[in-house]
């Protein structure tokens, strides 16, 4: 395990939720034996995440599937967690110990992208030989095929790229994104292909944690390119920022492009995409760490490493000594002395451990040195969060501040439902939206799941919400990012619609079809 010495530069983070997960269904399995009976490659180091384990094995010739083992620190130490990779198959089980395990079917995804070729295209006949292929393929001549490719058909949303070499060498004839049907090749590149592999720019985007109130730097990692390129950065469909970085070419060509976002102070979804790329979301969560701190406590001592690890040097505050622990990988805990130590000797400032364990307080140790374990930072909500209860009343004045949720949408059928009721517990409006086919219901103001959401994002999990209703509009927000405004008293607004909207919201309820709500934050109706 490294041990923490590694400064922020970009935020190269083991992801807490399966926020990638969508990507890969149907091939993905939750609650499964990472040991897969004896059949594991083995275990990649340093920590990527889930994205980065299954493009891992999709290069590996004899790698069939991989496991990646999120932190389940009840169950088993940091250490088992991450990536590996498989060269047979796995076992499913439903224990305590695999729930926080995944894996996935890499030639299942193979096979979802599969690309065919084929000799002699014409408008008339459909040609005679063909090829499957669901991984690089560096030299066609094995297989009868040098410069010999007429047409071509892929599975799938996959980019494919057609090389006049072998090896993958040179610029690519021409990149093509399926799904495509059979089709000819374009006259200039026809029986020139000699290799042929998916994916010309692969993204592999890094979440980031930030303390309330802090910046953080957050990074988009571009992978098999052959010359630097621009990523675009962008939030609620708008593009708002171009970034270059680093380019090296080892490990087939690899850039580092990284965002810093000013003041973060709620959850909030970038996409960094690249020519011939997927685009990928990256989660900026803003994180409260106030209830995850241990007094008088030091990282110190036992089979844990040294007695005090890594100092972090120019940190002025206890708020920035947790927020750079947040940017590394390895840091689990870190503590803040604020005032120099003379037993044991140790100077003012911030420390880092690779450990979230530390010793108990003691008289030598006052009680504003302090110790914060970052996995209870990651999974705290900030302050005055409650858990759902559904059908439970909840006091809340949309006119003094909006009504807040957070969702899970791991569920395929995950659906939220609100209602909206006056003081005298009549039901003003109730508010769905479902995650399937991402469309809402306002009733009564609109028809049933027919209107769009608007910029939600799709490959990220755990989403926070925003409802505000004053007299005139209902908006909703996801992330900050407005994706749904209806104005009452339009077009399309009915007798009911525009009757309700002039009455005050004095509570509201969640519904007992609602499968997606975990989390709300209210404030309570004034004279109440």
């Amino acid at each position: 395990m490294s041990n923490g010495r590694v400064y922020l530069v970009i935020f190269l983070l083991k992801i807490l939720t399966v926020s990638l997960a969508h990507q890969f269904d149907p091939c993905r399995y939750t609650g499964t034996d990472y040991l897969g009976g004896g059949e594991g490659l083995y275990k990649i180091n340093p920590p990527i995440t889930e994205e980065g384990c299954v493009n891992k094995c999709l290069d590996e010739t004899h790698c069939i599937a991989v496991t990646y083992v999120n932190p389940n620190p009840e169950q088993y130490i940091f250490g088992v967690t991450g990536c590996y990779l498989k060269s047979g198959s796995w076992t499913v089980n439903n224990g305590a110990y695999e729930a926080k395990m995944v894996s996935v079917d890499v030639n299942c995804i193979r096979n979802e992208r599969k690309l065919s070729i084929g000799l002699d295209y014409s408008s008339t006949t459909s040609g005679d030989t063909t090829l499957e292929i669901t991984q690089a393929n560096s030299n066609l001549a094995v297989n009868n095929f040098a410069n010999e490719m007429s047409r071509y058909k892929i599975d799938g949303n996959a980019v494919w790229e057609f090389y006049d070499d072998v090896n993958f060498n040179g610029e690519p004839l021409f990149i093509a994104r399926g799904p495509i049907d059979w089709t000819g090749v374009d006259e200039a590149h026809n029986d020139k292909v000699e290799s042929v592999r998916p994916s010309l720019a692969n993204v592999e985007a890094h979440n980031g944690y930030v303390v309330i109130g802090k910046t953080v730097s957050i990074s988009c990692v571009i992978k098999r390119v052959g010359s630097q390129r621009t990523a675009t950065w962008s939030s609620g469909g708008s593009d708002m920022a171009e970034t270059t970085g680093h380019y090296t070419a080892e490990n087939e060509g690899t850039q580092t492009t990284v965002l810093q976002v000013e003041h973060v102070t709620e959850d909030k979804v970038y996409t960094c995409s690249t020519e011939n790329s997927r685009k990928l979301e990256v989660l900026i969560s803003a994180k409260d760490y106030r209830h995850c701190r241990q007094r008088g406590t030091l990282l110190y001592g036992g089979d844990f490493g040294d007695a005090i690890s890594t100092q972090a040097g120019a940190i002025t505050s206890e708020d920035d000594c947790v927020n750079f622990c947040l940017g590394l990988v390895a840091c689990l805990a870190v503590t803040w002395v604020n005032t120099a130590l003379t037993s044991p000797d140790v100077t003012a400032g911030c420390y880092v451990k690779n450990s979230n364990t530390w010793s108990e307080s003691s008289e030598t140790i006052p009680l504003d040195t302090v110790t914060t374990q970052m996995e209870c930072v990651k999974n705290t909500l900030p302050p005055d969060w409650e858990q759902v209860q559904k059908v439970s009343p909840i006091s809340h004045d949309f006119l003094r501040e909006p009504f807040r949720i957070k969702t899970n949408t791991i569920k395929a059928d995950a659906v939220v439902y609100i209602e909206l009721h006056n003081n005298q517990g009549a039901l003003l409006h109730s508010l769905s939206w479902r995650f399937s086919d991402r469309t809402y219901t306002f009733s009564p103001c609109t028809g049933e799941y027919t209107s769009p959401l608007q910029h939600v994002p799709q490959q990220i999990d755990t989403l926070t919400w925003t409802i505000s209703r004053s007299r005139t509009a209902l908006t909703l927000r996801c992330c900050g990012v407005v994706v749904v405004e209806y104005l009452f008293g339009g077009e399309l607004s009915g007798e009911e619609c525009v009757a309700s909207q002039g009455q005050v919201v004095d509570h509201v309820t969640f519904g007992a079809i609602d499968t997606a709500t975990t989390f709300y934050k209210y404030a309570l109706s004034f004279g109440r």
